[in-house]
Parts: C-alpha cells; sequence; structure tokens
C-alpha cells in the first residue's frame, strides 16, 4: 500500500513537470498530497541492514525508517530489529502508534494578497533525507498596486521643468490605468547639503539662493517630504503647484542622500508592502559622491537609516552623501524599491 501511494505521488510529479494532460482526480490529488519522501527503492534495505540501536540512528538512515518504541515488540530480539520500514514493522506486530516516523509537512500560507505567486509562502517540516514538493501557480493580478514617488531636484535650474511637473500627475495616472487600478503617487523635493561651500552663507543669499535668477526661493534643503503616497491625483497638483524652487553654488546636487531617505522611511512615505515600489528622481545634475562631504568638514559616515523630523532631513549636514550608487541599487532588493532616474533636458507630454 505504502509503494503503491508513493508511485501515484511520484507519477503525478513526473506528469506535472512534462506538462502533458493529466486526469482531473489525479492533478487534484497530487495537489493535496504534494509530498515526496522519495524511499530509495534498492533491493537491499538500509533500514535493518545499518544494525541501527538508537530510535535517532534509524531515523537517520533515511526517510522510509521507521523506529518501533513499542516494550513488548520482538521480546528476546536485537534491539535493531526495531528499524524497519514502517509496513514490515507492521507485519512484524508493532502498533502503529507506537512507530516513530516523522512525516513530512508542507504548509501553504492562505492569506495571500495581491501576489502574483501563490502561495507566498510556505512552511515545510522535513526529516533527514526526505524531499517536499509543493505547487506554486503564477497568475496575473486583476488590480495590480503600484506607488509611485516623484523625487525632484528644486534647484533653481529645474524651475521650468516643476512648472511642466503639473502635468504629469494627470498624464501618467492616465496611462498607467491601463496596468493597474490600485495606483498612488506621491512628491519630495531636495536641493543639497546646507553647508558650505554648497550654498552661499552670504547673509543677504543665505535664504534666497536663486537671486541669480530673479526668483523668489524658498531655502535650500537635503531632502523634504511633501506629500505621502496618496489616489487623490487633484492633492499631487495641488502640492506640485506649491512647490517652490530652491537653489545651491555648485553643479552637483544631493541626491543620493534623498534617494536613501525616501527609500528607507517606509512610514513617512506610505509604501505598502504588497505594491509594486517605483521612486522616480527627476534632475538636471550629477549627484556629489562620499568624499565631496569632507570639502565640508563632514566625515561622520552615512547609517543608511531614516532620519526625517516633521518630514525634513535633519542629518543632512552631520553625515557624510552616500557613497556611490551602487550602495543604493545594492538597497532596492531590501527595500523593493525600483529606482529610476530621468535626466531632465526638456520634459514633454507623455507618450
Amino acid at each position: 500500500m505504502c509503494r503503491s501511494a508513493l508511485a501515484f505521488f511520484t507519477a503525478a510529479l513526473v506528469c506535472l513537470q512534462n506538462c502533458r494532460p493529466c486526469p482531473a482526480p489525479f492533478l487534484r490529488a497530487a495537489w493535496v498530497f504534494s509530498v515526496v519522501l522519495g524511499l530509495g527503492q534498492s533491493e537491499e534495505n538500509r533500514c535493518t541492514s545499518s544494525n541501527a540501536v538508537s530510535c535517532t540512528k534509524c531515523l537517520a538512515l533515511g526517510p522510509e525508517c521507521g523506529w518501533c518504541a513499542q516494550e513488548d515488540f520482538i521480546s528476546g530480539g536485537s534491539r535493531n530489529e526495531r528499524c524497519d520500514i514502517v509496513s514490515n514493522l507492521i507485519n512484524k506486530g508493532c502498533s502503529v502508534n507506537l512507530i516513530e516516523y516523522p512525516s513530512v509537512h508542507v504548509i501553504p500560507s492562505e492569506n495571500e494578497k495581491n501576489t502574483q505567486v501563490t502561495p507566498g509562502e510556505v512552511l515545510i517540516q522535513l526529516r533527514e533525507g526526505a524531499k517536499a514538493n509543493f505547487m506554486l501557480k503564477i497568475h496575473p493580478l486583476k488590480k495590480y498596486p503600484v506607488d509611485l514617488y516623484y523625487l525632484v531636484d528644486v534647484s533653481a535650474s529645474m524651475h521650468n521643468n516643476i512648472e511642466k511637473l503639473n502635468t504629469v500627475g494627470n498624464d501618467l495616472s492616465r496611462k498607467m490605468a491601463f496596468f493597474s487600478r490600485d495606483f498612488r503617487l506621491g512628491f519630495g523635493s531636495y536641493v543639497d547639503k546646507t553647508v558650505s561651500p554648497y550654498i552661499s552663507i552670504h547673509p543677504e543669499r543665505i535664504h534666497n539662493q536663486c537671486s541669480d535668477y530673479n526668483l523668489d526661493c524658498m531655502p535650500p534643503h537635503g531632502y523634504i517630504h511633501v506629500l505621502s503616497l496618496t489616489e487623490n491625483i487633484t492633492e499631487f497638483e495641488k502640492a506640485v503647484h506649491r512647490q517652490k524652487i530652491s537653489g545651491n553654488i555648485d553643479t552637483p546636487e544631493g541626491g543620493f542622500d534623498a534617494m536613501l531617505q525616501a527609500a528607507v522611511c517606509e512610514s513617512h512615505i506610505g509604501w505598502r508592502k504588497e505594491a509594486k515600489r517605483l521612486l522616480l528622481v527627476m534632475t538636471d545634475q550629477t549627484s556629489h559622491l562620499a568624499l565631496d562631504s569632507k570639502l565640508a568638514g563632514i566625515v561622520v559616515p552615512n547609517d543608511g537609516n531614516c532620519h526625517l523630523k516633521n518630514n525634513v532631513y535633519i542629518r543632512s549636514t552631520s553625515m557624510i552623501v552616500v557613497p556611490t550608487i551602487s550602495v543604493i541599487f545594492s538597497l532596492e532588493g531590501k527595500i523593493n524599491t525600483s529606482l529610476t532616474f530621468l535626466l531632465i533636458k526638456k520634459i514633454g507630454p507623455i507618450t
């Protein structure tokens, strides 16, 4: 009986792997009993041939071996006779309830939410030498969740592009409707570290870095989280419309610092665990690297943690810039966020 069941499940697995059509009852049974113990089919019974004299040693011989713990089993016989294939132990008179035979358990998770692969988690209990098989189902989501966060360089050279960003929210949400019915937008801004030589510390320019553009600018900042992820496109457009530009002195910006904060400050941004996370960086310049921070006397390494207070990055002037772009990309797998750069020369309509 045991061997016929094994042959059945093994055949089911082969059938599924070779993608051949199988009878429906056959497949249903293969799904319910999706564990194959992989019994050795050699002529020699390793359970008895190894002369195991303890339960631990017996069970370690192979997944087909069992140990009879019944006290009066084979009175006067050798202790190693307690180790055998389960069917043999039963035939010898051992009670089924007194046979130590750890089974393989495969428990798929039941509470799945917006996942393309089910089960998303599987709890497997194995014994030494055993094998476990389970089936994965891959299917497109009907409501694929997408979180898109705009991280915008608001230095003075970007002022024309920020104005055009007002129309991007509507255009993008319309395009994304073809791919997702669960789409959210967020917004944040950055400039640079607020110390010399990155910004001018002249009293007349400390609060308005872009006087050369005849514009009224907001004070420079390392990173400000402006709008948490929301389905309200109108709210996004209002946030962008209210955004003022700022300025600095040198050409590179503090983009890497801002990217790190936007990625790791999950609760502030509102990143959803089940959503596809997109971080879109809009800039017309490169970013400072780690050694640039020494120009301002900043030598404390960046710890990679979230440092937002009232939605403002408060460690911009006390920790060095994130060393390289490779550090940012190395975080993608940990925080499940895809990083995209939009290098601006001219923003046109989305097509």
